[in-house]
Protein backbone atom coordinates (compact mmCIF):
# COMPACT_ATOMS: atom_id res chain seq x y z
CA UNK A 1 0.00 0.00 0.00
CA UNK A 2 1.17 3.38 -0.88
CA UNK A 3 2.23 5.78 1.63
CA UNK A 4 2.65 2.93 4.59
CA UNK A 5 5.11 2.48 7.02
CA UNK A 6 8.15 0.04 6.62
CA UNK A 7 9.27 -1.88 9.98
CA UNK A 8 12.57 -2.48 10.82
CA UNK A 9 12.51 -5.89 9.47
CA UNK A 10 11.73 -4.29 5.62
CA UNK A 11 14.04 -1.54 5.79
CA UNK A 12 17.68 -2.09 4.04
CA UNK A 13 20.19 -2.63 6.63
CA UNK A 14 23.14 -3.54 4.17
CA UNK A 15 23.33 -2.05 0.42
CA UNK A 16 25.82 -3.92 -1.43
CA UNK A 17 27.55 -2.76 -4.75
CA UNK A 18 28.63 -5.70 -6.97
CA UNK A 19 30.54 -4.86 -10.19
CA UNK A 20 30.13 -7.28 -13.13
CA UNK A 21 32.36 -7.38 -15.69
CA UNK A 22 31.56 -8.48 -19.43
CA UNK A 23 34.65 -10.46 -20.58
CA UNK A 24 33.09 -11.71 -23.44
CA UNK A 25 33.81 -10.45 -27.21
CA UNK A 26 29.81 -9.93 -27.30
CA UNK A 27 27.59 -7.83 -25.78
CA UNK A 28 25.07 -9.99 -22.90
CA UNK A 29 23.73 -9.67 -20.07
CA UNK A 30 23.92 -11.36 -16.38
CA UNK A 31 21.83 -12.22 -13.83
CA UNK A 32 24.53 -11.89 -10.50
CA UNK A 33 22.99 -14.21 -7.48
CA UNK A 34 23.31 -13.65 -4.07
CA UNK A 35 24.06 -15.94 -1.48
CA UNK A 36 24.31 -15.68 2.15
CA UNK A 37 26.04 -18.51 4.53
CA UNK A 38 24.75 -17.79 8.40
CA UNK A 39 26.82 -18.43 11.33
CA UNK A 40 26.50 -21.99 12.77
CA UNK A 41 23.95 -21.08 15.32
CA UNK A 42 21.49 -20.61 12.72
CA UNK A 43 21.46 -24.29 11.73
CA UNK A 44 20.45 -23.44 8.18
CA UNK A 45 22.01 -25.28 4.85
CA UNK A 46 24.32 -23.12 3.13
CA UNK A 47 24.17 -21.16 0.96
CA UNK A 48 21.09 -19.43 1.19
CA UNK A 49 19.87 -17.55 -1.82
CA UNK A 50 19.15 -14.17 -0.68
CA UNK A 51 18.98 -11.63 -4.05
CA UNK A 52 19.14 -11.49 -7.68
CA UNK A 53 19.77 -8.29 -9.86
CA UNK A 54 19.50 -8.36 -13.91
CA UNK A 55 21.75 -5.96 -15.72
CA UNK A 56 21.17 -4.42 -18.48
CA UNK A 57 22.76 -5.25 -21.99
CA UNK A 58 26.71 -5.19 -20.61
CA UNK A 59 28.99 -4.10 -24.00
CA UNK A 60 32.16 -6.50 -24.37
CA UNK A 61 34.98 -5.20 -21.87
CA UNK A 62 32.74 -2.82 -20.06
CA UNK A 63 30.93 -3.03 -16.19
CA UNK A 64 27.91 -2.65 -14.90
CA UNK A 65 27.18 -2.12 -11.55
CA UNK A 66 24.28 -4.07 -9.40
CA UNK A 67 23.24 -3.53 -5.96
CA UNK A 68 21.57 -5.46 -3.73
CA UNK A 69 19.70 -4.40 -0.50
CA UNK A 70 19.38 -6.92 2.99
CA UNK A 71 17.08 -6.45 5.23
CA UNK A 72 16.99 -6.96 8.97
CA UNK A 73 14.77 -10.12 8.14
CA UNK A 74 17.30 -10.80 5.07
CA UNK A 75 20.14 -11.21 7.66
CA UNK A 76 17.92 -12.90 10.54
CA UNK A 77 17.03 -16.81 11.27
CA UNK A 78 13.79 -17.98 12.64
CA UNK A 79 14.56 -19.21 16.31
CA UNK A 80 12.03 -21.36 17.25
CA UNK A 81 12.60 -21.76 20.99
CA UNK A 82 12.40 -18.15 21.27
CA UNK A 83 9.26 -17.94 18.34
CA UNK A 84 10.99 -15.36 17.12
CA UNK A 85 13.65 -13.64 14.32
CA UNK A 86 17.02 -14.03 15.39
CA UNK A 87 19.98 -11.76 13.82
CA UNK A 88 23.05 -13.96 12.67
CA UNK A 89 25.84 -12.87 14.62
CA UNK A 90 27.97 -13.59 11.51
CA UNK A 91 27.47 -14.22 8.14
CA UNK A 92 28.99 -14.91 4.52
CA UNK A 93 27.55 -13.21 1.48
CA UNK A 94 28.62 -14.52 -2.37
CA UNK A 95 27.99 -13.70 -5.27
CA UNK A 96 27.72 -15.40 -8.88
CA UNK A 97 25.94 -16.79 -11.27
CA UNK A 98 24.73 -19.56 -9.71
CA UNK A 99 25.63 -21.57 -6.29
CA UNK A 100 28.05 -23.59 -8.26
CA UNK A 101 29.89 -20.45 -9.77
CA UNK A 102 30.67 -18.23 -6.85
CA UNK A 103 32.76 -15.32 -8.59
CA UNK A 104 33.02 -12.96 -5.27
CA UNK A 105 33.20 -13.66 -1.73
Amino acid sequence: VAGQAKTAEEVAVLCLRVPVRNAGKRAGRAVPQLYMEMSAEAGHPAPLLKGFQKTGVIMPGSVAEVIFRLTGRDLSYYEPSAGDWARARTATVHVGESSADIRQV
